[in-house]
């Protein structure tokens, strides 16, 4: 399975791989790619991932994530945003784009790392669930 993180800023890695962790499933199963912004995603060919964790503001592109989610090769997006409202914003902006069913959408509040997310455990239990691994 591949993950993808679109972030000006990378500690939601730490969060993603420790979510990943709890969930009980083992790292190995799951490759995570972090871009920068969203034109090294596109430079990188826009790759289709499993699942796409999505920042609200990209600061080094000057735009909000609400406004390309539609442009993201995932099966899954999660609206990945430090505060609550930036993810559901993003989550909204997916399903209303008609690309993404709102079964497949998540918003999850971005935390540093150092605690349990709960919430993206979650999230994460389900995908991996439904993904059979």
């Amino acid at each position: 399975m591949i993950f993808i993180l679109i972030d000006d800023q990378n500690y939601g890695l730490k969060d993603i791989e420790n979510s990943i962790l709890a969930s009980g499933t083992d790292n190995n199963e799951i490759k995570i790619i972090w871009y920068d912004s969203f034109e090294a995603y596109k430079k990188a060919g826009r790759r289709y991932a499993t699942a796409a964790f999505l920042d609200y503001h990209l600061d080094i592109d000057g735009i909000y994530s609400s406004k390309i989610v539609d442009q993201i090769n995932a099966k899954y997006l999660i609206g990945f945003s430090s505060r609550q409202p930036g993810s559901e914003k993003i989550k909204i902006s997916a399903v209303e784009s008609g690309k993404f069913l709102a079964n497949s959408v998540f918003a999850v509040t971005k935390q540093d790392g150092t605690v349990n997310n709960d919430k993206l455990i979650k999230v994460l239990k389900a995908i991996i669930s439904a993904e059979g691994i």
